[in-house]
């Protein structure tokens, strides 16, 4: 049976900045908590999202090539789930935004008691963004749909 994450942590190459204790506080790393049904909407919506970009890089026989050479001997990483997305028709802009509602919805922590607001999230790198929303799909919301890919 798969182990499923209840959280992951995620290294910035560039550090995110909040108050703490009437401090200027900076953080590296971002805790990312899996998604609950508190945000449902955007998860969905990322789900399919994903999936759409699969359909719209099929073949006419309904494959879909991720890796080069044998797909059923690697993993599909974060970078290509990325690679998928930017590749399709769906709006990447509008869906690094549904991510963006997702994790200031309480789903990623700078510090224990300090959630990630949309001011840092503005702040953050767009190579960092990026990395992050292929971490967090590939952690939390596209788990069984890789293993299908993969065993297919």
């Amino acid at each position: 049976m798969t182990e499923y994450k209840t959280e992951i942590e995620f290294n910035l190459s560039s550090p995110v900045k909040y108050h703490a204790g009437g401090k200027i506080e900076e953080s590296y790393t971002l805790i990312l908590k899996a998604p609950s049904n508190r945000v449902g909407r955007q998860c969905n919506q990322l789900k399919q999202g994903f999936m759409r970009a699969l359909k719209g890089l099929a073949d006419s026989s309904g494959d879909v090539k991720v890796h080069n050479g044998d797909a059923k001997k690697q993993e599909i990483t974060a970078e290509e789930i990325i690679e998928v997305l930017q590749m399709s028709e769906i709006d990447y802009s509008d869906y690094v935004e549904t991510f963006k509602s997702l994790l200031t919805n309480k789903m990623a922590m700078v510090s224990n008691d300090i959630a990630l607001n949309g001011v840092m999230f503005d702040e953050l790198s767009i190579d960092d963004t990026d990395k992050m929303l292929g971490e967090y799909l590939e952690s939390f919301l596209l788990v069984s749909q890789l293993k299908k890919l993969k065993s297919d």
